[in-house]
């Protein structure tokens, strides 16, 4: 027997007959290859040497041989089914994931209206009636406006007044408003005391001696002989002095003095005099 045929024989009694599919070899069972294993001992142990001159001796050598490059052969595809089982087995449970895209409502469709609360009508407020106005009769329509108008102020409130401002040295206010107290109180005895008040002002402060003159003659003129008579006098004589009037000033001076002889505004009086004659004026 060759050794082809040799090969053949123990593939077909080992079972490793190949199949003309394209590929790795079929996966066989444990059973299987121990069998094929069982097999290739007895046929090496049992095949006799056929067309050998030599000793048995030289044989054993070449069909060990042929044992090892079988199991080797066995081994190998053995090896190449459990790779091409492991490679082409799919890991369990690996899925690819799946994307879930969010679902759109379609277009078409119309989202509920949305009903709002009805407000309630707010309660008008009653509208009451308005009160009914009786007309004044005529003496009331007379009497109205000063009723509206604010109280006027006495003449002693005016004197007063016009004392502090002078006191504050305002000349200018407190002259005009002792002028307020004859214009609006003329018969008060405050209006004849505001005259002669106001002519000091006008003479004394404002540099005004013809205003002085007029308001010292009318307080004489108003109240003759009157309590304030020697200081309205004495006054008009000091306004004649200002403007230059010096026998209008001596007239006055001693109608002064025999008015009020025993007056302080006497003893000034004379001593003025006294002082116009000896400069010869």
């Amino acid at each position: 027997m060759s050794h082809d045929e040799f090969d053949d024989a123990l593939a077909a009694q080992l079972g490793l007959v190949l199949d003309d599919e394209a590929g790795p070899a079929r996966r066989i069972t444990p059973a299987q290859s121990a069998a094929l294993i069982a097999g290739a001992l007895d046929a090496w142990q049992g095949t006799p040497a056929i067309h050998a001159p030599s000793p048995v001796r030289s044989a054993a050598p070449v069909r060990l041989a042929y044992l090892v490059a079988a199991i080797s052969a066995l081994i190998a595809v053995g090896s190449v089914a459990a790779m091409t089982i492991v490679l082409t087995r799919e890991p369990e449970g690996s899925e690819e994931p799946v994307m879930v895209l969010p679902q759109e409502s379609p277009r078409d469709e119309v989202a509920p209206a949305i009903e709002e609360p009805t407000p309630e009508p707010a309660e008008e407020p009653a509208i009451e009636a308005p009160p009914v106005v009786e007309e004044p009769e005529e003496n009331e329509r007379a009497d109205a406006p000063s009723r509206r108008r604010p109280a006027p102020r006495t003449p002693d409130d005016l004197l007063a007044e016009a004392n502090a401002l002078r006191s504050a040295g305002r000349w200018r206010e407190a002259e005009a408003t002792y002028a307020r107290v004859p214009r609006e109180h003329p018969d008060s005895f405050s209006a004849y005391v505001a005259q002669v008040a106001a002519g000091d002002v006008r003479l004394a402060h404002l540099r005004d001696p013809r205003g002085a003159l007029r308001l010292y003659r009318r307080a004489l003129a108003a109240r003759p002989g009157g309590p304030l008579d020697a200081e309205a006098r004495e006054g008009i004589a000091r306004a004649l002095r200002r403007l230059g009037d010096q026998r209008g000033e001596r007239d006055t001076l001693r109608a002064l003095i025999s008015a009020h002889p025993t007056t302080p505004a006497a003893t000034r009086a004379r001593a003025r005099l006294a002082e116009l004659e000896s400069s010869g004026e």
